[in-house]
């Protein structure tokens, strides 16, 4: 078993040993990794806890040594009954644990922590046997996040942690930034749309279908449920706006328009989009808003009309 050890002093392994998370702080110190030439190779990372569940001592005490030696933060546990009491006190940022375990298995375990508020998105890896097949259809369909294949890799087992740890947590920035869009979208009440042209198909926001007085299942994503439904007056002058822009002609596109809404009715609507290019300057898709502006038009009727009585 290679745990780099060659290139600490000598009692490092000790103190490699005595670092196990503190039950009060997930806290793990950096240690220093210097080749024989002097060179730091210290695995920087920030000392992400993972909660090893395996009913096999040896299988817990090799986890313990390889992820403590690159600076992960480890928490133990014998079986699935113990892990859930760990999780729910600590909330590790990943789980790797056995399939088969006394008293509540692997995938009871995963389906567990699945249910939890804590526990949707923390990833969790399943180490099961060679080959298994079965196992890892039925990890995967219980929520599970990738799998480790036994005999396990001790020296490549962080690096493959570390990239699931990475990835979930660029999905958790995702998740994120697409909840802020989505209260950004209801705060500001306007319809939103993203046209991508290689599929020519179109997202329609529910606000964007609401505002026409249609459900979210009355309108797809063909773009001809917009344009077919924009005034006949107005339906050339708002295309050859989108087609100037899809071809750089405009720094953006701007139009308004009248369209016909759910009952049959028109209302004025203020709509603004931006092209995103690729590296051959060829639009790929266009992204706006839909703000209903008939109020405002109304009002400049009413205006006009009051002026030209006037004069």
């Amino acid at each position: 078993m290679n745990m780099d050890s060659t290139d600490l002093p000598p009692n490092a392994l000790d103190n490699q040993r005595d670092s196990s998370i503190d039950p009060k702080s997930n806290k793990v110190p950096q240690k220093q990794r210097k080749d024989l030439h002097g060179h730091d190779h210290t695995y920087r990372r920030t000392s992400s806890v993972i909660l090893v569940t395996d009913d096999d001592p040896m299988v817990r005490f090799l986890a313990h040594e390889a992820l403590t030696a690159k600076s992960f933060g480890v928490l133990q546990a014998e079986d699935g009954k113990e892990a859930l009491e760990i999780f729910e006190a600590k909330t590790p940022d990943l789980i790797l644990c056995d399939v088969m375990m006394p008293h509540i298995d692997g995938f009871e375990l995963c389906s567990s922590i699945r249910r939890m508020k804590q526990g949707k998105h923390v990833p969790i890896v399943m180490l099961t046997g060679l080959n298994d097949a079965h196992c890892i259809r039925q990890a995967f369909s219980i929520g599970a996040t990738d799998y480790c294949e036994k005999p396990v890799n001790w020296e490549l087992l962080p690096y493959k942690l570390d990239y699931i740890l990475r990835a979930s947590s660029a999905f958790n920035d995702l998740r994120a930034s697409e909840e802020r869009y989505s209260l950004i979208a209801r705060s500001v009440n306007d319809g939103f749309w993203d046209w991508v042209f290689k599929d020519d198909q179109i997202y329609f926001s529910p606000r964007w279908k609401s505002m026409l007085g249609f459900n979210e299942d009355d309108i797809d994503n063909d773009p001809l449920e917009w344009i077919d439904r924009i005034h006949p007056d107005d339906k050339i002058r708002v295309i050859n706006e989108l087609h100037a822009h899809k071809n750089a002609e405009t720094p953006h596109f701007e139009c308004e328009y009248r369209i016909n809404n759910a009952e049959g009715n028109y209302r004025w609507m203020m709509c603004r989009g931006l092209a995103v290019f690729d590296e051959d300057g060829i639009a790929i898709r266009m992204t706006g808003s839909q703000t209903d502006i008939t109020d405002r038009k109304q009002a400049e009727e009413k205006l006009a009309l009051m002026q030209s009585t006037m004069s």
